[in-house]
């Protein structure tokens, strides 16, 4: 087991504050900073998600990713189990990569109630790392929830994390973007994961998990030692 990687990042995440340019910025701009040259290539947080997404869904299921960016995620699912998968995302530039990979593409802005109502029915939906990065994700899970025929699956960082809390301690900001501050309007921790979802009437039947972050530790205390949370909220 590799704990050297993780614990190098976490000092970095500690003790380094990125740059940014001031000036107007869209998504296109997001991505291509993300992942450039490696669009469609799922890192290890990705990969992640990937495998806890294939551990819940069925071979033949449909699945839908609201903001996939690269549809990264759905490739790695996609060779995990055997399901149809289609992604919707606001940015051009990422939407452009999932027809190559032969991927269902459908532009669609989040922030807008009519534009979701156009949305397919399919089995499930994911939302990974997409609520943070809006100002009323409520509002956006409920929706999507009448959309889901079996469950809806997201992801957020986790701002309680060791470097996050860190950060605090010696007066800094956790950074959770890559382009501009304002990426992220929302944050969540494990503790508020959980009360967040029981304001909703989301928590009965919902599973929540950590992952990366500290190998072993994220297991025992994921509160502190996990670097981000999923979540899958059946449809009852």
């Amino acid at each position: 087991m590799n704990i050297i990687s993780p614990l190098k990042e976490l000092v970095l995440q500690v003790v380094t504050t990125p740059s940014f340019n001031a000036e107007s910025w869209s998504y296109d701009d997001y991505w291509l900073k993300k992942r450039g040259v490696s669009m469609g290539v799922a890192n290890e947080y990705q990969l992640d998600r990937a495998r806890w997404i294939a551990g819940v869904v069925k071979p033949g299921d449909s699945v839908l990713d609201l903001g996939c960016g690269d549809g990264a995620v759905l490739i790695a699912l996609r060779e995990l189990v055997a399901v149809e998968v289609s992604g919707a995302d606001i940015s051009d530039y990422a939407l452009s990569h999932l027809g190559d990979n032969g991927i269902h593409a459908l532009k669609c802005d989040l922030s807008d109630p009519a534009a979701l109502k156009t949305l397919p029915q399919v089995d499930h939906i994911l939302l990974l790392e997409t609520l943070e990065h809006l100002p009323q994700p409520e509002e956006l899970l409920l929706n999507v929830m009448a959309k889901a025929r079996k469950s809806v699956i997201f992801s957020v960082p986790n701002t309680g994390y060791i470097s996050y809390r860190l950060r605090m301690l010696f007066g800094r900001f956790p950074v959770q973007w890559r382009v501009n501050p304002g990426e992220h309007l929302r944050f969540w921790t494990w503790r508020d994961l959980h009360w967040w979802l029981g304001e909703l009437g989301l928590l009965k039947g919902s599973r929540i998990n950590a992952y990366q972050g500290i190998p072993v530790l994220n297991r025992i205390w994921p509160a502190l030692f996990g670097a981000a949370l999923i979540a899958r909220v059946e449809v009852a």
